[in-house]
């Protein structure tokens, strides 16, 4: 009989549990608002009675419905989150977010929101010296490390302290901590020599500086620097980061003799250990067949920086001075115009003993010296050509298959106007190869921030093209946007250098050495310009 008792007591207690389960019903819908910040989005709600756990998605049009943006849940205790955000990928147009509050019952939907105008340009962060001053032309370089950690930008007219040391230039070394940038240090040559210019000067459009992957070891060219009485024979400097993220020159470079108008350091690529640095010269010709432009690679071992001399990655008589290393150093890639004014692309393969092998040499019909960019591997190439098809020029894209490059088509707009004689004065890849950035610095094309159709008029500030490659890579599968700064001014040269930062690209930086504001420091007032052409750089 006890145990019929005990029996009907528990059927009772499961009766009126399944009740109490029975009354617990779905959190009512949250109501969400969103801002921005540098480099990120964030929504907030109210918290919502009964809510166990949020989530947040996002809709980015070409799919057609929502995806949460990360596997973890937002607990019931944070009614907000926050979400990284690229300018350059961010799909502007379409992407719509939404988030939802769960419990044991279900989810409800909160209602949809989507960046404004004023939003997107919010997330473009804004960087200026410590010391801004006129005619300074911060941004004239930039590099970021693949860690997105860190930032190294040149202002190459800037005059050191109380202004004593004229065009001597200087670097600006940014950090950043979680989604938040400040300036680590300022660097300049330690002998402080008036004229060098440090980070630019040269009248060649090439990359003067690099960064290793971790951001500890920068090298920086000086192409204009005169050496041994002789004008613009050039130098490179090397800085490094200590363990207590103090900084100091520890190498100077130079080529094998000084010699005047040799721009020695108006290229330089840096491995991503930092073992490895090359660094090219003009080399002016000194004689039928002699070869036009060196090439120098320093590595890294036995504590102490090494090179074998110079390397000449091309053929007598060829005029070649664009010469890129990959960041994985083992490969050398020339683009060259020979003596009877044709392309050629060279490449040189790296051995086991830091010399250096010819693989490859293949001749096109481009009729001008071009810039050139390569990612991490050397698997895609772009070059900017003049000649190739159309006189203003074209970005013609390759990819390597072997050490042969098979072009993939000469990438140029179908839309008229848009700056080809300017495109491509700087270029970059994301480091695997699937983002491009080239811009043209007094390009005229009306809007500010990103855009993903524009209108070619208004001022000369200029604007740097992205494209992305789709999944199948063939060439007319990209999509194209352009970005302008936040604040578009004539003359500001907004895009005289590109550089991407992050495994996937997720950080670019674009300098404007003609930007004019008097600000310091990060995210300042990008309104009063009142220091002409100091300089600036747009982190998207």
């Amino acid at each position: 009989m006890r145990a019929r008792v005990f029996a009907f007591f528990g059927f009772l207690l499961t009766l009126s549990a399944a009740a109490d389960a029975q009354t617990v019903t779905r959190p009512p819908p949250p109501v969400i608002t969103m801002g921005a910040n540098m480099k990120e989005f964030v929504f907030d709600w109210e918290a919502v009675p009964g809510a166990g756990t949020y989530r947040l998605y996002a809709n980015t049009g070409p799919r057609g419905y929502f995806e949460p943006v990360s596997d973890q849940r937002i607990p019931a205790s944070r009614p907000r989150a926050a979400l990284a955000v690229a300018v350059h990928q961010q799909l502007w147009s379409t992407t719509r977010y939404m988030v939802t509050a769960c419990n044991q019952a279900g989810c409800t939907r909160s209602n949809e929101v989507a960046p404004t105008n004023d939003q997107m340009l919010q997330t473009i962060g804004y960087f200026k010296a410590s010391n801004t001053g006129a005619n300074d032309g911060l941004g004239s370089q930039v590099a970021i490390s693949v860690d997105g950690s860190t930032m190294a930008v040149s202002a190459d007219g800037e005059d050191g302290a109380n202004n004593s040391l004229t065009n001597s230039g200087a670097v600006y070394v940014y950090r950043r901590s979680g989604r938040k940038w400040t300036q680590e240090a300022l660097l300049k040559a330690s002998d402080g020599l008036t004229n060098t210019r440090l980070g630019g000067g040269s009248p060649l459009a090439f990359r003067y500086m690099g960064l290793s992957a971790n951001g500890s070891i920068l090298a920086v060219g000086a192409p204009t620097r005169s050496r041994s009485g002789q004008a613009n024979a050039g130098v490179v400097l090397v800085f490094q980061r200590a363990a207590d993220n103090s900084w100091s020159q520890v190498a100077q470079f130079s080529g094998s003799t000084a010699t005047a108008n040799d721009f020695f350091g108006y290229s330089v690529d840096v491995s991503e250990d930092g073992a490895s640095i090359k660094v090219s010269s003009m080399y002016p010709q000194g004689g039928a067949g002699t070869p036009e432009g060196r090439t120098y690679v320093w590595n890294f071992y036995g504590g102490t920086w090494n090179t074998l001399g110079p390397i000449v990655p091309h053929f007598a008589g060829d005029r070649c001075p664009t010469v890129r290393m990959t960041t994985n150093a083992q490969l050398l890639v020339s683009a060259c115009r020979t003596p009877t004014g044709e392309g050629r692309l060279v490449t040189a393969q790296r051995n086991g003993d830091y010399t250096w092998t010819h693989a490859a040499a293949q001749t096109y019909g481009w009729f001008e010296n071009p810039n050139m960019a390569l990612n991490y591997n050397g698997r895609w190439l772009a070059l900017h050509t003049s000649g190739v098809y159309y006189e203003e020029g074209a970005i013609s894209l390759f990819r390597r298959e072997a050490f042969n490059w098979v072009n993939d088509g000469n990438w140029i707009s179908e839309t008229s106007g848009m700056g080809y004689n300017g495109l491509g004065h700087a270029i970059d890849f994301s480091r695997d190869g699937e983002y491009i950035a080239f811009s043209n610095p007094t390009w005229h094309a009306s809007g500010a921030g990103a855009m993903e159709s524009w209108t070619n008029s208004g001022t000369a500030d200029g604007a740097v093209l992205i494209l992305k490659r789709r999944p199948d890579a063939r060439p007319q599968h990209f999509y194209t946007r352009l970005l302008k700064s936040s604040n578009p001014g004539d003359v500001d040269r907004f895009g005289e250098s590109v550089a991407f930062g992050g495994p996937t690209g997720h950080y670019l930086a674009i300098g404007a050495p003609g930007e004019d504001s008097a600000a310091t420091g990060v995210d300042g007032d990008q309104e009063n310009d009142a220091a002409p052409n100091s300089g600036a750089v747009y982190m998207n």
